[in-house]
């Protein structure tokens, strides 16, 4: 190879260098408090991670190391897709996703999400209408109270609810119940009995691959210390977008500062991140930090 070639190679390689900063530089620019901590948690683990190796080999702190590798963690999925912004193939797209949240999960349409504006909502109708009467019955009436709400605001809303609480004696109005059902907003999930017994899958798990699958918000007074574990995506989500509520009567209420003082705010939770410009990307950066 002549010497030209190799100040060929070494500007390609400065201007690939510098194309990378700047995306890096505006993916860091769209995050959020809790967004800016999970990256530093991923840093750390791959920097303590490195120190068992023996005879002071290097770890794979690269993405392109760990894609050598043959597989991608989801640590390396959300610094791509959410750090870097790179996009993957519609194959790849519905391989990874689907399998991510879970193997029982299938859309053979690979509907787009929506990464922009207002999140979807997911309401955790068990756990928002027994809490509207203190645990004595199951409110169909202020289940609605909270699905109106999000309506108003222009959010796409889902409330999971167990099959069984559209039969009579098992909410306080039924009918109502499967009026919001076949308006789209009330998604049951399956139930059925066997030898007299009520056989009923765990709802909390459908409410939470629906919030993983299309970064939504869950609406719930539920910790959901008993899946946290069981997904690393479902573990975000309950650690990021889980919003509380209480309610007074019939109002309902919901904190404007839902992870305290120092984490996002109502506002900022019920919408995806704004989508950056070459034009304000150093000054939402500087601001960011």
């Amino acid at each position: 190879m002549s010497g030209d070639s190799d100040v060929t190679v070494i500007r390609n390689k400065k201007n690939a260098n510098n194309t990378q900063a700047k995306t890096l530089a505006r993916g860091l620019a769209q995050l959020n408090m809790s967004q800016k901590e999970l990256l530093l948690n991923i840093i750390a683990q791959q920097i303590f991670s490195g120190c068992d190796m023996k005879n002071g080999a290097q770890t794979g702190l690269t993405l392109q190391h760990k894609e050598n590798r043959g597989t991608e963690t989801d640590e390396d999925a959300y610094i791509k897709e959410v750090i870097l912004g790179e996009t993957k193939s519609k194959e790849a797209k519905l391989c990874v996703s689907r399998n991510s949240i879970g193997s029982n999960v299938y859309n053979p349409r690979n509907d787009p999400k929506n990464n922009t504006g207002l999140r979807m909502i997911v309401i955790d109708g068990s756990n928002v209408a027994m809490e509207h009467t203190q645990g004595r019955q199951f409110s169909v009436e202020g289940l609605k109270i909270c699905i109106d709400y999000f309506v108003r605001r222009g959010h796409s809303v889902k409330a999971f609810v167990p099959r069984f609480r559209c039969k009579y004696g098992k909410s306080s109005d039924p009918n109502l119940l499967n009026y919001l059902e076949r308006q789209g907003l009330v998604v049951y999930t399956p139930s059925r009995e066997i030898k007299g017994r009520n056989c009923v899958p765990y709802d909390d798990r459908y409410i939470l691959q629906c919030a993983a699958e299309f970064d939504g918000v869950v609406v719930s007074g539920d910790n959901y210390r008993d899946l946290i574990n069981e997904n690393k995506r479902w573990r975000y989500v309950i650690e990021n977008r889980v919003l509380p509520f209480t309610w007074v009567n019939n109002m309902i209420m919901f904190p404007k500062d839902p992870f305290g003082r120092a984490g996002p705010t109502l506002e900022m939770l019920l919408r995806h991140p704004t989508p950056v410009t070459p034009q304000n990307t150093t000054s939402l950066l500087f601001n960011s930090l």
